[in-house]
């Protein structure tokens, strides 16, 4: 045991796995979970397949598992919450499981969780009804997803009070998903909440570039919405708001401020408390946990005022203290690199030789792919991309026959050519997916800089391979210096020497085009892109900046079976003005895989949803973004199988327009609640 603690602590757990073969023993188990405990190996871990060793481990070794994945809740590292909470689920701890989602920052984790629950409890799965008010609209949507599969169906009326407006809204969406004859015209009273507290314009990044122009009286007229702002979707006002309140918020402002750790599930509040109230002054500090113990306030927000006024121990709340990200950032790549370098050896004394196809590694610990983007939309930056469903077959092991490679498409007159179809790594699709891809004919790929295994792939080609690529990256700012400060991160982390495409993100003010026009043509008359432009929703938008007198020589918008104005409306204009067009979104957040209703005719597949983007005119490269290996398989499979028969387009029209009607009401009951 004293030689396994050392190896553990010396960063080998994953490489000493492979070696052991399972079921593992409890005394292993014991000794790794004890060892588990500590953040530098607890991070390495993140491939450790716990809900596997459950289902095959005796009753004694699943005992120490679960205190494994115990411990493996308090990681900083959402996919490894995600992995133990799996665990919970495989040894049959519902209980403990569903308690956690109520702490659980990440919105991808608590949907993964009900989904869990719901398999294995079906009915009595307590969450489905729980998570109805979520902060996150993708949460309360699995839960509405849960609740309508059920035979029978819940009765709507007994699920909402009607006081809470996500759940009043979640409701109303969800009677019209078990309806015979839904009828999808429902439109809630009250109004979504606004979030640009008067300042012109509704685009996040114009938002924190106006909140940075003010003036300091301007400024602090706002000091009342501040606290508000610490919940905000994008990084720069949250980071503004937390300036200005340790420098002229009051007790009351803090008071409010801590109100925030009410409900943990909502994300960055509790990091962005925790450093307001560290760094106010004593007096307001200790004013506003004397307001909080005298006003009845929750328990979270009542352990905060106990804490700071000395009736909590404080080697307890050192102990509970998160380790510096710096710290463990350092430690984890040192571990990781330790268990690649002692996996290798081991590979190689087995075999003879190094086996190059290995199994992907885990997720870099300093970028993990489900945490937060600093600098964009909270849990889910990009609503450009989303994952493919499960695909039946694989795509097989060896490499795809040179001769099976698609065509490259100029994306209009940049010069650039692209594959028809484009691999994001958002959902952290595992290495080895991106080198299937690569070798498939895939020359293009999505990146922004939390997207570790995309990171790691890049890193590990050649620089000849590097060449035959085109990285599309982007920024959520809409301020010059962070604009270029975007673009130049992303050249270091990829070590590319210039990018394919530089993209404004998810724009939705035209405000905020123009005046960064000249950062974007500088960076490409240096050469650190090739091309640049934008991203949108907004079809006028985009229409708008191409029929100008200088149009923008990229543009990237949605697109799917479901939402096909963009057809008429604007590719035709976008392949005239020889503007390049890449697409997003071609399963609608896999909606289009999914039936709306019970009478909706039978729904495509994703190989046809990304076909079906790929044939449009003037269309470059659609983008996808799978989780796995076996998602990856069906945009494979629609890049060799070419367009769609007419009649088949016709029959996902139709299905597409069901989706639609379906979407007007998840916006309104659910989305923006």
């Amino acid at each position: 045991m004293a030689r396994l603690a050392h190896l553990l602590q010396s960063g080998a757990m994953d490489a000493l796995l492979e070696l052991v073969e399972p079921p593992w023993t409890a005394e292993l188990l014991d000794a790794i979970a004890e060892q588990f405990a500590t953040a530098s190996v607890r991070e390495a871990a993140r491939t450790l397949d716990l809900a596997g060793q459950c289902a095959s481990t005796s009753a004694e070794g699943r005992a120490a598992l679960i205190r494994l994945a115990e411990v493996g809740l308090a990681s900083t590292a959402p996919s490894v919450r995600s992995a133990a909470l799996q665990a919970l689920l495989a040894a049959e701890s519902f209980e403990k499981g569903a308690a956690h989602y109520f702490e659980e920052p990440s919105w991808k984790v608590r949907a993964d969780l009900i989904d869990g629950l719901e398999l294995a409890m079906g009915a009595a799965n307590p969450l489905a009804r729980a998570a109805l008010d979520d902060p996150h609209w993708r949460t309360r949507e699995r839960a509405i997803q849960a609740l309508a599969q059920r035979v029978p169906a819940p009765d709507p009326d007994g699920l909402s009070d009607g006081t809470d407006p996500r759940t009043r809204g979640a409701v109303a969406y969800l009677r019209n998903l078990t309806d015979e004859t839904p009828d999808f015209a429902y439109r809630d009273e009250s109004s979504p909440e606004d979030s640009s507290w008067g300042l012109s314009g509704r685009d996040p990044a114009l938002v924190h570039k106006h909140l940075e122009e003010l003036r300091p009286d301007e400024a602090r007229a706002l000091l009342d919405a501040m606290p508000a702002m610490l919940a905000h979707e994008h990084e720069g006002v949250r980071a503004w708001a937390l300036k200005r309140l340790l420098q002229w918020g009051t007790p009351e402002h803090c008071v409010r401020c801590v109100e925030l750790l009410a409900d943990p599930r909502v994300p960055f509040v509790a990091e962005l408390v925790e450093t307001l109230t560290t760094r106010l002054d004593e007096d307001r500090r200790v004013a506003a946990a004397k307001r909080i113990l005298d006003g009845g306030y929750g328990p979270r927000v009542q352990r905060w005022a106990e804490r700071v006024l000395g009736q909590v121990a404080p080697s307890i709340v050192a102990d509970s203290a998160p380790p510096s990200p710096q710290v463990t950032a350092r430690l984890l790549t040192q571990v990781q690199e330790a268990a690649e370098r002692l996996a290798r050896e081991a590979r190689t004394s087995a075999t003879g030789g190094p086996m190059p196809d290995c199994e992907p590694d885990s997720p870099m610990p300093d970028c993990e792919p489900d945490s937060p983007m600093p600098d964009c939309e909270p849990d889910s930056p990009m609503p450009d991309c989303e994952p493919d469903s499960p695909s039946p077959d694989c795509e097989p092991d060896s490499p795809t026959g040179v001769s099976q490679r698609p065509p490259q498409r100029p994306l209009g007159n940049t010069g650039l050519l692209l594959s028809p179809l484009a691999l994001s790594g958002h959902y952290g699709l595992p290495e080895l997916g991106f080198r299937r891809g690569l070798e498939a004919g895939i020359n293009t790929f999505f990146w922004e800089p939390n997207y570790s295994t995309l990171i790691r792939f890049f890193r590990d080609l050649t620089p000849e391979h590097r060449r035959q690529t085109e990285v599309v990256a982007g920024t959520f700012h809409a301020d010059a210096k962070r604009v270029r400060a975007d673009a130049e991160r992303a050249l270091r982390s990829l070590h590319l020497e210039q990018l394919g495409v530089y993209l404004l993100f998810w724009v939705r003010d035209a405000a905020r085009l123009e005046p960064l026009l000249p950062t974007l043509q500088a960076l490409q008359r240096e050469g650190k892109v090739k091309t640049y432009g934008f991203s949108t929703h907004q079809r006028a938008l985009a229409l708008e900046h191409v029929q100008s007198q200088a149009p923008w020589p990229t543009l990237m918008l949605r697109h799917n079976g479901a939402h096909r104005g963009a057809e008429a409306e604007v590719f035709p204009t976008i392949k005239a003005a020889g503007c390049g067009l890449l697409t997003f979104s071609a399963l609608c957040y896999s909606r289009m895989l999914e039936r709306p209703h019970p009478a909706a005719p039978a729904p495509p597949d994703a190989a046809e949803c990304y076909r079906y983007s790929m044939q449009q005119p003037g269309v470059t490269s659609t983008m996808s973004a799978p989780r796995s290996i076996d998602e990856l398989g069906a945009g494979l499979r629609a890049l060799r199988a070419g367009p769609l028969e007419p009649e088949r387009v016709a029959q996902l029209q139709e299905f597409g327009d069901a989706v639609l009607a379906r979407n007007r009401a998840f916006a309104e009951c659910v989305r923006w609640r």
